[in-house]
C-alpha cells in the first residue's frame, strides 16, 4: 500500500501484511495539557525544530510509566509540526529488524 504522505501524518507498520497502514485520525493534544514535564517538552520541541530545519538533532527515546504523557507528547508534536512535513511511523519493537525495508518503502 502506497501512502500519500501529503495527506497522511502517521502510519503504523503492519507486520502480518508487510505494509504501512495510514492513521486516519490523531487525537488533539496541546502542550499546555501536559503538566509536570516542562523540561522534557522543551527538549523534545527544540530537538524537533532542529530536525525539521535540517540542523543537527538527536534521536529521541521516550520511556516512563504508563500514563506519563509519552504518547500525548508525540501526538501534540505531530499535530503542531505536520505542516512542516513532520511524519511519524510506529513500529513495534519486535519488528525493528525490518526497519531498513520500511525506510526503503517510505523513500519510494
Amino acid at each position: 500500500m502506497n501512502i500519500k504522505w501529503i495527506e497522511t501524518y502517521a502510519a503504523i507498520w503492519r507486520p502480518n501484511r508487510k505494509h504501512l497502514h495510514p492513521v486516519q485520525a490523531i487525537d488533539k493534544v496541546t502542550l499546555d495539557s501536559l503538566i509536570g514535564i516542562e523540561r522534557q517538552k522543551k527538549q523534545l520541541v527544540d530537538n524537533t525544530v532542529r530536525f525539521l530545519r535540517s540542523q543537527p538533532a538527536n534521536n529521541a527515546l521516550l520511556w516512563g510509566a504508563r500514563g506519563t504523557g509519552k504518547s500525548s507528547l508525540i501526538k501534540e508534536l505531530l499535530n503542531h509540526y505536520h505542516p512542516q512535513c513532520l511524519r511519524l511511523v510506529e513500529i513495534y519493537k519486535d519488528d525493528l529488524y525490518i526497519l531498513p525495508e520500511i525506510v526503503d518503502e517510505i523513500r519510494n
